[in-house]
């Protein structure tokens, strides 16, 4: 069995936190890709024709460097430098590519799964959002240290009828956030 790391209730991001986040991350975003896209469309010699695929793959590309590159560097996104929080894996570890690309995915499964997906950190005892039950990771103030260690557990929810197995960190009762 691993063990992993948790924090101070306080210093993990809640829900106005990483709203405020969202709100300024995904305008950025969008202003990269259509910025992006501008160019690439206008240098090429056909860009009616070429327009749709310019602009899906610019957001490939574009989301997945910021959201998921850039989110894992220490500069991170400007929505988490301003929010003053980073991301971490469950052994307070900076998260892997693989994590960051599911939870990237999972934001983009559509506006109904964002909803539950916030509005879920709001009664999980680390506020771990669906996105990051799914990815193994925590959202965390920049400078929140952990408050103890305990095991990793697997944990069964069900979500709109369908169960799901989580990693979670099993935190000492002194601790229970």
């Amino acid at each position: 069995m691993s063990e992993g790391v948790y924090y101070d209730r306080r210093d993990y991001a809640g829900f106005w936190r990483r709203l405020a986040v969202d709100a300024i991350d995904f305008p950025v975003l969008f202003i990269l890709v259509v910025l992006v896209s501008a160019v690439l469309i206008s240098i090429f010699p056909n860009p009616e024709a070429a327009s749709p695929h310019i602009l899906f793959w610019s957001g490939v590309v574009i989301s997945f460097l910021y959201l998921v590159v850039l989110k894992r560097s220490s500069l991170r996104t400007l929505g988490y430098r301003l929010g003053r929080v980073r991301i971490v894996g469950l052994q307070g570890e900076r998260p892997s590519i693989w994590q960051l690309t599911l939870r990237a995915i999972f934001v983009f499964l559509g506006p109904l799964s964002m909803v539950v997906d916030v509005l879920w950190l709001t009664s999980d005892s680390h506020r771990q959002a669906l996105r990051d039950k799914f990815a193994h990771t925590y959202v965390i103030r920049s400078q929140a240290v952990p408050v103890g260690h305990g095991p990793v557990v697997h944990a069964t929810y069900t979500i709109l009828g369908t169960g799901f197995l989580f990693a979670e960190v099993r935190t000492a009762k002194s601790h229970d956030p």
